[in-house]
């Protein structure tokens, strides 16, 4: 894309964190962004007794520490409207300070799982600091 003054331009930018829970029943979704991933842009409710809203474009966002502070990394995107197209970037938040890692096994030692065949047997391990 040609260098363009985005708020001239009334371009619209929404900001979206990767949230596997989004559904498109969900607060959050917006179209642009996608299934899996959450809007974070300002609300602006429209209607109150309709409980309708929709997000205000912002060309920058805080991201809060909140959604960054647990994982060792995030994963956010981008999406600018312009000029009748999507234009879209995702980018990766890497958390340098978690000093923790989790690991999931199979009490049975197998890798590989069928679809609706037995039951495997997980077993979820948190390590924090070199220790379970």
């Amino acid at each position: 894309m040609k260098d363009v003054d985005l708020e001239k331009q009334n371009a619209k930018v929404y900001w979206f964190i990767q949230d596997l829970k989004i559904t498109s029943n969900s607060l959050g979704f917006l179209r642009q962004g996608g299934l899996g991933w959450r809007c974070i842009n300002p609300l602006l409710l429209i209607e109150e007794s309709a409980n309708s809203y929709e997000y205000n474009s912002t060309i920058a966002i805080n991201i809060p520490y909140n959604e960054v502070k647990y994982a060792r990394e995030t994963r956010f995107k981008c999406v600018i409207i312009y000029d009748g197209k999507n234009y879209n970037k995702e980018f990766v938040i890497i958390n340098t300070n978690v000093n923790y890692a989790v690991t999931l096994e199979s009490s049975t030692g197998i890798t590989n799982f069928s679809y609706s065949v037995g039951r495997p047997n997980l077993i979820c391990r948190i390590f924090a600091n070199d220790k379970e």
